[in-house]
C-alpha cells in the first residue's frame, strides 16, 4: 500500500485494504492508471485536474477546463509528451534557459 496515489482526502481503510475517496465518483484512471483524471471538491471552479505518474515523478495539474471530452484530450496530449522525454532519457521537467546558463556559465 506504501506505493499507492494517494490525493487529498484520500484514506485507505487498513483493515480491509479498500481505496476510499472523496474523488471516487469524479476519478478516471487512463494509460494503465499512469494518468489519472479527478475533480477536487473543494475548488472554486469544476475544472478537471490530472495526476501523471512515471518512475521518474509525478506531475499534477488543472487542466483549466471543465469538459471532460477537452481535459481528456489535454491531459493525454502532456502524458504523451512526458511519456517521450521519458523514453528519449530526458526528465519529466523542463529547464529553462535561465537555468541552463547558469548551470554552465564559468562565474
Amino acid at each position: 500500500m506504501d506505493n499507492l496515489l494517494q490525493f487529498p482526502g484520500t484514506r485507505v481503510n487498513q483493515q480491509e485494504g479498500a481505496l476510499s475517496s472523496t474523488y471516487t465518483s469524479n476519478r478516471i484512471k487512463l494509460f494503465d492508471g499512469k494518468l489519472v483524471l479527478y475533480k477536487r471538491p473543494d475548488s472554486a471552479k469544476d475544472n478537471w485536474h490530472y495526476a501523471i505518474i512515471l518512475p521518474q515523478g509525478t506531475e499534477r495539474k488543472s487542466t483549466k477546463t471543465a469538459d471532460l471530452a477537452r481535459a481528456q484530450k489535454i491531459a493525454t496530449e502532456r502524458f504523451q509528451r512526458l511519456s517521450w522525454r521519458v523514453a528519449q532519457g530526458y526528465g519529466i521537467s523542463q529547464t529553462t534557459f535561465a537555468t541552463a546558463a547558469q548551470v554552465t556559465s564559468p562565474h
